[in-house]
């Protein structure tokens, strides 16, 4: 018998590296997001975060630098805790 740890668990990931590619990471990203459906691992679909890296965006003390940038994180993170407790019952 095969154990998915996984599997009812709530997650949701972003691109786990910013690259100075226009697509970085978002092929490994999606391979991941595959993955997990198989394992049963309900996911957040939209919005979808990926990142490319430029000057300003991030500072050394890991604060975000585009104003721009900031709001639309923190409309992610607002949807991920809505989506949580929505589904905290499920």
């Amino acid at each position: 018998m095969i154990v998915l740890v996984f599997g009812g668990k709530r997650y949701v990931f972003t691109q786990s590296g910013i690259s100075i590619g226009a697509t970085g990471t978002g092929l490994a990203q999606q391979h991941l997001r595959n993955i997990l459906v198989y394992l049963d691992v309900p996911l957040l679909g939209q919005p979808e975060v990926f990142l490319k890296f430029s000057d300003g965006l991030i500072d050394d003390d890991g604060n975000v630098g585009v104003e721009s940038t900031k709001k639309f994180l923190q409309g992610f993170v607002d949807r991920y805790v809505e989506w949580v407790r929505r589904h905290s019952h499920a």
